[in-house]
Parts: structure tokens; C-alpha cells; sequence
């Protein structure tokens, strides 16, 4: 009775997904139970074939993406390469500034941000990526808007984002995850 009412609740597309990709995953009679829900929607054969085809690209476009990922070893390589070139950039513009006798945090946080920020809007890549060949796309393949890019940069200061991306089997990558973005080889 969980499986129906649960079934009830879910969309179109969702219920789709369920009886043509996902009825391996799903016990045999939830999954009846998903057949039966879309059997009382009123949902035409073409509309039916149409969100089918549209999941089956979706799976598609997600499995090419999934095969062009950066391996965790590039992406610490990245991180490694743009940290030295921002202790570099924020080292040096405090000893222009005063002789290195006291640092600037609001300066220390305006280079971080805006190192990440112009340099992926406008590329693609930081000065790692560069170097690694690697470059930050948005999940539906294309460049990054302004928006993904601050959510982006301001997870870099939840504490230890950075190791997030080393487990690529936990599923969390904060800075992608929360941007809606991914590294991608290229």
C-alpha cells in the first residue's frame, strides 16, 4: 500500500522512468504499482513515447558526461597548482603593499574569489586546470553564469571542501554538487 501511495504522488516523468529504466532497481509489485498509477493518468501513447525518449537522452547525455570526468588525482593536482599561484599572487600583493608585516583578510578573500570567479567565467579553467587540461562545464554541458560561479566559489570556504572531491565514491563534491557544475578532461 506504501509502494501505491507513494506512486500517486510521483510525476509523469518519474513514473516512466520507474517502468522503462528503473524496474530492475524496484521490487516487482512497486513496480506494477508505477504501471498501474500512469495507466489512470490520461497520458496519450505519442506524449507516453515522448518523455521516454526524453529520459532515454537524459541517461544518454549523463553516461557521455560521466566518461569525460577529471579523475580525483587531476583535481588535487588543480587544487594544489592554484593554491601555490594564490599564496603567490596574495604573499606578493601584501609585500607590495607594506613590507609583508600584516596581511588583509577582506584583500586575501577578494583575490580568492576573484581569481576562481574570472578566471572560470572567462575560460573555463583556473591556472591548474590550465596546466591539467581540465576545464568546469555546467552539468547540461555548457559554460557557467554568474550565479553557479559565486555558489561555486563560496563552497570553497566550507572547511574541507577540498577533500570532498578526493572521494569519488561518496557522491559529494560540495563545490560541484551545490553549483550544479563538474571538471571535466578538455
Amino acid at each position: 500500500m506504501q509502494y501505491v501511495n507513494n506512486m500517486h504522488d510521483k510525476t509523469d516523468e518519474e513514473l516512466i522512468e520507474i517502468i522503462e529504466f528503473q524496474n530492475m532497481d524496484y521490487q516487482a509489485w512497486a513496480a506494477e504499482a508505477a504501471k498501474r498509477e500512469i495507466g489512470k493518468r490520461d497520458i496519450s501513447t505519442h506524449g507516453y513515447e515522448q518523455i521516454k525518449e526524453q529520459i532515454a537522452y537524459n541517461y544518454q547525455q549523463a553516461a557521455s558526461l560521466d566518461a569525460i570526468v577529471a579523475n580525483p588525482f587531476k583535481r588535487a593536482i588543480n587544487f594544489g597548482i592554484d593554491n601555490l599561484i594564490l599564496f603567490m599572487l596574495i604573499y606578493g600583493s601584501h609585500w607590495l603593499m607594506n613590507g609583508a608585516k600584516t596581511f588583509s583578510i577582506p584583500l586575501m578573500v577578494f583575490m580568492f574569489i576573484s581569481y576562481y570567479m574570472v578566471l572560470e567565467y572567462y575560460f573555463g579553467k583556473t591556472l591548474g586546470k590550465f596546466i591539467t587540461r581540465t576545464k568546469v562545464i555546467n552539468k547540461e554541458g555548457y559554460g557557467l553564469d554568474w550565479y553557479q560561479l559565486y555558489i561555486r566559489t563560496m563552497c570553497r570556504f566550507i572547511p574541507f571542501d577540498f577533500a570532498s572531491y578526493l572521494f569519488p565514491f561518496s557522491g559529494m563534491k560540495w563545490h560541484d554538487d551545490f553549483s550544479g557544475t563538474v571538471v571535466i578532461n578538455g
